[in-house]
Parts: C-alpha cells; sequence; structure tokens
C-alpha cells in the first residue's frame, strides 16, 4: 500500500468517526463534561481531515 492510499483510507475512518460523535451530540448526552468531550473529539476529527485534505491537495499540485 502506498501512502496515499493509506492517508485516504485514514481519511475514511476518520470521516465514519466524526459521523458516530456528531450522531452522539445530536442524539444528547448526560452531561456538560462528555458534551464537551465530544465536541473536542469533534474539533480533532475534523481539523485532522482538512489537514489530510491539504496535504492530499498539496501532493497533487506538486506532481502537475
Amino acid at each position: 500500500m502506498d501512502g496515499v492510499n493509506l492517508i485516504y483510507k485514514f481519511q475514511r475512518e476518520l470521516k465514519e468517526r466524526l459521523a458516530s460523535v456528531e450522531e452522539s451530540i445530536l442524539a444528547g448526552v448526560d452531561n456538560m463534561e462528555k458534551y464537551q468531550y465530544l465536541i473536542g473529539q469533534r474539533k480533532a476529527y475534523s481539523e485532522s481531515l482538512q489537514e489530510l485534505s491539504n496535504l492530499l491537495k498539496k501532493g497533487a499540485d506538486d506532481d502537475e
């Protein structure tokens, strides 16, 4: 498996985890601590996905 395929696989996993966290938030949480934890996870997954997208775009631009 080359690096680009690995990044796409990792990106897909992050998207699934992000969707799961968002579903948990929408379903409701028991307390504010859990809510803040889930919001933190959502932010981390979103930022990671953005960084991966930027790297893939930069890689595509470098190939041109």
